[in-house]
């Protein structure tokens, strides 16, 4: 539209960077603590050949989902990660158990988390119209609602590191698809 973006402040480059330098260490923290595992390349590739996934970029080690919304928009998003509980993937069958499930890090600084662990996901609505965007597009991958995990990590004032998180299992998208459609 002919806007030049501006610079992105200082203050909010830095945040950024520190949600992105702490989520691997958020995944890392919920693989140990829950003994999940995340899932490998091939099963990777074969839900992308399964037409489950859209895609994966390697450099990123993001799964990419996309769901067609009406006759000419496309929801497209990425996953921080899937992860499994357990060795078998027997969800390449479709089990519609629990043992397959997406992963939404994020990481809150003081005040941030104090507002989770006051009010979870329904004080964070941006988040929840995040986490519902990837789950429905997983289901219209997958032709079931695959379960997320919404992990918070709490990052030291001092050194922008996480140091504990705080884990919410979401069986059903928080925004009905209905909803969501008549948004997009």
């Amino acid at each position: 539209q002919g806007v030049e973006p501006a610079p992105m402040p200082d203050s909010l480059s830095d945040a950024l960077q520190e949600g992105v330098d702490n989520e691997p260490v958020i995944l890392r923290m919920l693989r140990n603590e829950r003994g999940y595992r995340s899932v490998t390349y091939p099963e990777i590739a074969y839900m992308k050949d399964e037409g489950w996934i859209a895609g994966y970029d390697p450099q990123r080690q993001e799964v990419q989902v996309r769901m067609p919304v009406g006759k000419t928009a496309t929801v497209r998003g990425h996953l921080d990660d899937m992860q499994v509980n357990g060795d078998l993937p027997r969800w390449i069958s479709k089990n519609k158990g629990d043992d397959l499930f997406m992963v939404e890090a994020k990481a809150f600084g003081e005040s941030l988390w104090e507002r989770w662990l006051k009010k979870g996901m329904d004080d964070f609505e941006h988040y929840a119209w995040q986490l519902s965007s990837n789950m429905h597009a997983l289901a219209y991958g997958f032709g079931w609602q695959v379960p997320a995990v919404f992990v918070v990590g709490h990052k030291d004032a001092d050194t922008g590191l996480v140091h504990e998180i705080d884990i919410t299992h979401v069986a059903e998208p928080p925004i009905p698809r209905g909803q969501f459609k008549a948004k997009v």
